[in-house]
């Protein structure tokens, strides 16, 4: 009776702490045990008995774990079957005492699963020229409007992007005066990526799931995905990745959807679990306990417990026990101690990593995050390489490996890239991810498109860097729609653009040739909406456009120059290009292509320094061009049909 008093006053001391089995190992290695090299044997002096009863009590299944009726004999004859110390733990039964609680606590063990002639031709070429970049950047915001609000991955952008879907909400229709909300839009850019890995993670885990994350969910790829966001996520706030992969050993999967996720999860974690230290500064034991393997005895006593913890975990991986894994270490123990030596380095570098982001600066935290990640990596590899192929079974098959590393990897990037205000770099990331796990290209790509643009522009220190930042993403709105959304239509036009074709001069020698450059007429169109099934909006259109003038000379030398002032006297006449041409507008699009005649206008070139080159032999072309209509005003226009 006081002999089990004993075990379960020793029981309950030792189970305030969790059962960490290197702490356990090593008390029992201190304690109860004399070794006679290669061999050992336990104490069986009452008190190293008790002492080992006391721990291995922890190690039962917890139906029989606090049973205060259990004596020595029946505790010990529990782990005779244990291949790392069973044989040594037999002497210690007296009598052949336990044989019945084998059997009754084995059979019970649980799953868990921008006034001169000259003057006034280069302020139309100038008005040109800024009114052409203005419409391509209301096209561009009228787009990047219409991706947000996509029928297909609309919702899904307003998790990942929520303050900017928000802003472009309530600016609405008025999208062709963005400049008055541009500041909103900044803020709303750099707030979004800034939280850009935590709008993914939350994304990635919608409850229930719109189509495109359904897609995702389904994915086998998915549980690597969501393992990585989170853990980065957790690490961004300060989470130790041990006690990140404790939180996910204890969920349980679903075999059919998760596969060996679940399995490998568990099995991660009671190897990290069982060399957790004692050290409130540190997570896992230190370099200097690790030296505690090369004791035989001890390596023998460590995974005796860990084998324990398998067999209350009871899990398999590809259909091996792990009890079945763990046991064949009992006959190469070697490798075992291999293992552990293998995993020495990567446990005390994470501890080190976790310790040295603590008032670093972002980019050094940044750096250190990214050799996190890779330590988990190895961390995995090594446990697969060295412990599991040990039975024939396999952790990772290698193409499951490079995917879960391929996750590991850009998830660890995002995160340095956000805190370091590297936005750019970060959209790449998030789009190889949703490329790597098949997202809907079109998604895709406009994630590139507009994340982009989004982060030039947060990252913004001057007004000139905004603009310059549209200029780059802004492709081909303004007033152009107004004749693609009505059935007749009078304006002073001008075009802007590209045209190429013949050109017959008939007082050169060489009377006709190709010729092409820049083309920017003005003069009057008369057009027609080209809609179908009374469609209101992104209509096409057709015109007859009659050219007065043409800067084209000027305008290409304004988006070269917008300071050199233009030295030489430019004359009315010389501007003069009366024409003729037949155009058709694009639907949803600023953009028209159209062909005709046209005299062609006397100024021919504005060199560097700002002189014009003008030939007065007048000269005719012929041909097409393609270019940004621009209305400067309506001079007559009806919507609708006329009623009789």
């Amino acid at each position: 009776m006081k002999r089990i008093l004993l075990v379960n006053m020793l029981f309950f001391m030792l189970s305030a702490n969790a059962q960490i089995a290197f702490r356990d190992a090593k008390t029992v290695r201190e304690r109860c045990v004399t070794v006679t090299h290669p061999n050992f044997a336990f104490k069986n002096d009452n008190a190293s008995v008790d002492i080992l009863a006391g721990l291995l009590k922890n190690y039962l299944p917890l139906a029989h774990r606090n049973n205060p009726a259990l004596t020595t004999g029946q505790v010990l004859g529990a782990f005779t079957a244990n291949p790392f110390f069973g044989a040594e733990i037999s002497p210690l039964i007296a009598g052949g005492a336990g044989g019945n609680a084998v059997n009754m606590i084995t059979s019970s063990v649980n799953k868990i699963g921008g006034l001169n002639v000259t003057t006034v031709a280069d302020g139309i070429a100038r008005f040109l020229v800024e009114r052409t970049k203005a419409e391509l950047d209301v096209y561009f915001f009228e787009r990047f409007k219409e991706f947000l609000e996509n029928t297909t991955y609309g919702n899904d952008l307003k998790v990942l992007f929520p303050n900017t879907h928000s802003v472009m909400l309530v600016v609405g229709s008025e999208i062709y005066n963005y400049q008055m909300y541009l500041q909103s839009l900044r803020e709303a850019f750099a707030h979004d990526l800034s939280a850009l890995l935590v709008n993914t993670n939350r994304w990635i885990n919608q409850n229930p799931p719109g189509s495109v994350v359904t897609i995702i969910q389904g994915s086998a790829l998915y549980p690597y995905l969501q393992l990585a966001l989170q853990l980065a996520v957790d690490i961004q706030n300060g989470k130790h990745p041990g006690d990140i992969l404790n939180d996910f050993a204890g969920r349980a999967y679903n075999n059919a959807v998760w596969g060996e996720f679940g399995p490998i999860v568990k099995v991660a974690n009671l190897v990290s679990q069982s060399l957790r230290s004692d050290d409130p500064n540190r997570y896992w034991i230190s370099e200097q306990d690790f030296g505690e393997f090369n004791d035989i005895t001890f390596a023998r006593l460590y995974f005796g417990l860990l084998y324990e913890k398998a067999r209350e975990l009871n899990v398999s991986i590809n259909g091996t026990p792990l009890t079945n894994i763990l046991a064949s270490v009992a006959a190469h123990l070697n490798g075992g101690v291999q293992f552990v030596g293998e995993l020495k380095p990567l446990l005390v570098q994470g501890d080190k990593i976790i310790s040295e982001i603590r008032g670093q600066s972002e980019r050094g935290i940044a750096e250190n995050y990214v050799l996190l990640g890779s330590t988990i990596l190895d961390v995995s590899e090594v446990t697969n390489r060295l412990l599991l192929t040990t039975a024939g079974a396999t952790l990772f098959p290698a193409a499951v490996v490079d995917n879960a590393q391929f996750f590991f990897t850009h998830t660890a990037n995002l995160l340095a890239d956000v805190r370091t205000r590297s936005y750019s770099a970060g959209v790449i990331e998030l789009s190889l991810i949703l490329q790597k796990i098949s997202v809907d290209p079109n998604l895709v790509n406009g994630v590139i498109k507009y994340g982009t643009f989004m982060a030039g522009v947060a990252v913004a220190k001057t007004s000139e860097e905004v603009k310059q930042a549209i200029e780059v993403v802004a492709l081909p709105p303004g007033s152009y729609r107004v004749k693609r959304e009505s059935r007749a239509n009078i304006s002073l036009n001008a075009y802007m653009g590209f045209y190429g074709g013949n050109e017959h001069m008939p007082q050169s020698e060489n009377k006709d040739s190709f010729s092409a450059g820049l083309f920017a007429p003005v003069g009057f169109a008369f057009s027609r909406g080209a809609m179908k099934n009374n469609e209101k909006k992104g209509g096409k259109s057709i015109s007859i456009f009659a050219s007065v003038i043409d800067v084209g000379t000027l305008a290409a030398f304004r988006f070269k120059d917008d300071n050199t002032t233009v030295s030489s006297e430019i004359q009315l006449e010389d501007i003069v290009a009366p024409g003729l041409f037949f155009v058709y507008g694009l639907g949803k699009s600023p953009i028209s292509i159209g062909a005709g005649v046209q005299m062609g206008p006397a100024l021919r070139d504005v060199n560097p320094n700002g002189v014009a080159d003008i030939h007065k032999d007048y000269y005719v072309r012929a041909g097409g061009f393609i270019a940004v209509d621009i209305p400067v005003f309506n001079l007559y226009n009806r919507k609708d049909k006329k009623t009789k």
